[in-house]
C-alpha cells in the first residue's frame, strides 16, 4: 500500500483521537463545571486573599468579625467591671473617711464648749469634714456612674456574643445546605444528568434556598 492509499486512513486515526479527547473533554466538564455548582459559586463570590487563601464564605468572614466583635466587647464589659469595683472601693472608703471627719468634728465642738481657746481648732475639723464629705458625694457619683457604664458595657458584650452565636449557626446551616446540594447534584448526575426531568424546578429551589440565606445572614 503507498503512502497516498494510507494517509485517508491516517487522518481518519488523528480525527478519532481528536474527537475522543473532546468528548471525554466534554463529560468531565458537565460533571465538574454544572450550571448548580455555578450557580452556588455565584451565590458566594468571595475571592481569595492572603489572610484567606482557601476563599471563605461571605459568612464566614461576617462570622469572623462579629466573634472579634465579641471578644472586644468582653474586654471593654471586663474593664468596665473593674473600673466599678474600684470605683466602688474608693467611695466608701472616702465615705468612711467622711464619716470620721464629721466624729472629730462633734468632738472639737465639745471641746470648744468646755474651752473657748479651741474654737478654732473645732472650726478647722469643720471645714476637713465639709471637704472629706464634698470629696465622698464625688466617689459616689463617680461609682454610680461606673456602675452603670459597667451594666452598659455588659449588656452590650452579651448582645455581641448572640449576634456572634446567630453568625456562626448561621454558617452551619449553610454547610447543611450546601451538603443537600451537593448530594442532590450528585444524584441527579447519575440518574441522567442535567437533562433529568426536574432539574430546572431544582435549580430555581438552589437559587431560592441560597437567597433566603443571605437574607438571613
Amino acid at each position: 500500500m503507498s503512502v497516498g492509499d494510507a494517509l485517508p486512513y491516517l487522518l481518519l486515526l488523528v480525527a478519532s483521537l481528536c474527537a475522543s479527547a473532546f468528548f471525554s473533554g466534554v463529560e468531565t466538564g458537565a460533571y465538574s463545571v454544572n450550571r448548580l455548582r455555578l450557580a452556588i459559586e455565584a451565590a458566594y463570590p468571595v475571592a481569595p486573599t492572603a489572610a484567606y487563601p482557601v476563599a471563605p464564605t461571605a459568612a464566614q468572614i461576617i462570622a469572623k468579625a462579629a466573634t472579634e466583635t465579641a471578644k472586644a466587647e468582653g474586654l471593654a464589659a471586663a474593664q468596665a467591671a473593674t473600673d466599678a469595683e474600684i470605683a466602688k472601693a474608693e467611695a466608701s472608703a472616702k465615705a468612711a473617711e467622711a464619716k470620721a471627719e464629721a466624729a472629730r468634728v462633734k468632738a472639737a465642738e465639745a471641746a470648744a464648749k468646755l474651752d473657748p481657746a479651741k474654737a478654732a481648732e473645732a472650726e478647722k475639723a469643720k471645714a476637713k469634714a465639709e471637704k472629706a464629705a464634698k470629696s465622698a458625694a464625688e466617689a459616689k457619683a463617680e461609682a454610680e456612674e461606673a456602675e452603670k457604664i459597667k451594666t452598659e458595657k455588659m449588656a452590650a458584650a452579651k448582645a455581641s456574643q448572640a449576634d456572634a452565636e446567630a453568625k456562626c449557626a448561621a454558617i452551619q446551616t449553610e454547610k447543611k445546605i450546601k451538603t443537600v446540594i451537593a448530594d442532590t447534584e450528585a444524584l441527579l448526575l447519575s440518574a441522567g444528568g442535567l437533562a433529568a426531568p426536574g432539574v430546572v424546578e431544582f435549580m430555581t429551589a438552589v437559587r431560592n434556598a441560597l437567597a433566603a440565606l443571605k437574607a438571613a445572614q
